[in-house]
């Protein structure tokens, strides 16, 4: 399970530490852009899943709640070089997908965006798409 964030002021009542970050998923759909500007306006980015045990964590907050959630990666820039918001590149670890062959570009080109697919893993796909977000922030308790 995960425990609260000992710091609430304003929007960021009810986020979920790890790993001296806090996280929250949003339900509410929205296009990439649109989910990356919402958690920009909260002090927040949407969430990097940079390894297992965070992959992991996401996974929990939305069990129950949501099937598909935006994270912090694209490969908007060049196609196939996936690249996290922050500028970083996409390491060893990934969780793609790979019986459905992601990342594919399906549906169709321009399929840049990446979501978590709760109990599957991550999907490229166009990122004019409406899912839930996961934004994530430090935690500055």
């Amino acid at each position: 399970m995960y425990q609260i964030c000992t710091f609430c002021f304003s929007a960021m009542c009810n986020w979920a530490r790890h790993n001296g970050h806090c996280f929250r998923f949003y339900t509410s759909p929205k296009t990439y852009t649109e989910a990356k500007e919402f958690c920009g306006n909260l002090g927040a980015h949407l969430a990097f899943s940079k390894d297992q045990a965070t992959n992991d964590f996401l996974s929990s907050l939305m069990n129950g709640v949501g099937s598909d959630a935006w994270i912090g990666l694209t490969d908007i820039h060049q196609e196939n070089t996936f690249v996290w918001d922050d500028g970083s590149p996409l390491d060893a670890f990934h969780n793609w997908v790979l019986d459905d062959g992601e990342p594919n570009d399906a549906p169709g080109p321009g399929a840049d965006c990446v979501r978590i697919s709760l109990g599957r893993g991550w999907r490229d796909y166009k990122c004019s798409g409406t899912f839930g977000f996961i934004c994530e922030t430090g935690d500055t308790s």
